[in-house]
């Protein structure tokens, strides 16, 4: 293909093959509290066209779901599972509807916190399934972890085939000298289950993230810091399929730019309330006619539209710089008075008016 100068082709959309049709997306993050995080991780998994997001320590609370639900794109559906007593930790899976998942029950365990489901694409003719399970470790594992993860994988593997543990085991599995790290590797050998992830899925250069996989194949995987934790995201494909099909959503609106001002500043001043109400019935009133007035002049319409992701351009890194990004109307001042200094064109004053 010929290339032409000044076009950057990394932020071209790839058009969708016969590959990626048979093969989803799966990401596993410790995000480390989704409460504050819930609106950058919707707009990751939408950019990136994850099918599978696993994450671990929410910091969910029982029965509370609304970072859960503000984190879940259209099209998708969530899994999750909050840790019972004290904080921390929770485990949470987002996934595109057309994959189909179900939880799977699993013995509880003391020392590490689990979810498993089974998932399978729903659209395509195809059987291909898959038995996941999400693990979080805390930090300094209890001396009966290795006990105890045994018997969870010899389960798994003993009732499911196509078996992927993701998970944050929280040990150093690239230290030499870590007794944990070769304990553990000797039961996965002994299993027959392979670790994936090579190189630090954390700050600080350790191998915590893992992804073990039995006879499943997995491809394209890489880990990279997407700047929402002190864990890197790591990301692969497997043969479960991915939908071609871009789900649809039912969106409302009003269309505010054909308002007539002049008519609409008319049927304001129509509005006489009543004299002697309280502060309530005052509030009752204005609320009721400037709902009744914008939908006179600004109807509430609907309309179903094909979902599809942000623009591609829209790196890792420009969402760094937005979420770093001051106030719009501060930081417009602050610039603006710091540009008047140099003598650029425009005053503060100007602007910020």
């Amino acid at each position: 293909m010929d290339r032409k100068p000044g076009v950057d082709y990394s932020v071209l959309r790839p058009l969708n093959g016969p590959d990626s049709a048979s093969h989803s997306t799966l990401e596993l993050l410790n995000v480390q509290s989704l409460t504050n995080k819930a609106r950058l991780i919707n707009d990751h998994i939408t950019d990136k066209e994850i099918d599978i997001l696993c994450l671990t320590e929410t910091w969910q609370q029982p029965e509370v779901y609304s970072a859960l639900n503000e984190a879940c794109p259209p099209g998708y559906s969530y899994l999750s599972k909050a840790r019972t007593t004290g904080r921390g930790g929770g485990l949470a899976v987002f996934h595109c509807s057309a994959i189909q998942t179900s939880l799977l029950s699993a013995p509880p365990f003391n020392t590490f916190e689990h979810l498993v489901f089974n998932c399978k694409h729903i659209t395509l003719h195809n059987t291909t399934s898959a038995t996941i399970a999400l693990i979080y470790l805390p930090p300094k594992p209890h001396p009966s972890f290795l006990s105890e993860i045994h018997d969870f994988l010899i389960s798994l593997c003993t009732s499911h085939s196509n078996i992927l543990v993701l998970g944050d085991f929280n040990i150093h599995m690239d230290s030499l000298s870590c007794k944990l790290a070769a304990e553990l590797k000797q039961v996965l050998d002994c299993l027959n289950l392979h670790q994936s992830v090579v190189g630090p899925t954390h700050t600080k250069g350790h191998t915590l993230d893992l992804v073990i996989t039995d006879s499943i194949h997995i491809s394209d995987l890489h880990v990279q810091d997407i700047g929402i934790s002190d864990h890197y995201a790591v990301t692969f494909r497997t043969p479960l399929p991915s939908p071609l099909t871009k789900p649809q959503r039912l969106i409302s609106f009003r269309n505010f730019k054909n308002i007539d001002s002049t008519s609409l500043s008319q049927h304001l001043q129509l509005l006489s309330p009543p004299p002697n109400t309280s502060l309530t019935d005052l509030m009752d009133y204005y609320n009721h006619n400037l709902r009744s007035i914008l939908d006179f002049h600004a109807p509430l319409k609907t309309r179903t539209v094909t979902f599809t992701r942000s623009a591609p351009w829209f790196t890792e890194e420009l969402r760094l710089l937005k979420k770093d990004w001051p106030s719009p109307g501060a930081g417009l001042c602050h610039i603006w008075a710091d540009g008047a200094q140099v003598g650029l064109p425009g005053t503060s004053s100007e602007i910020c008016q």
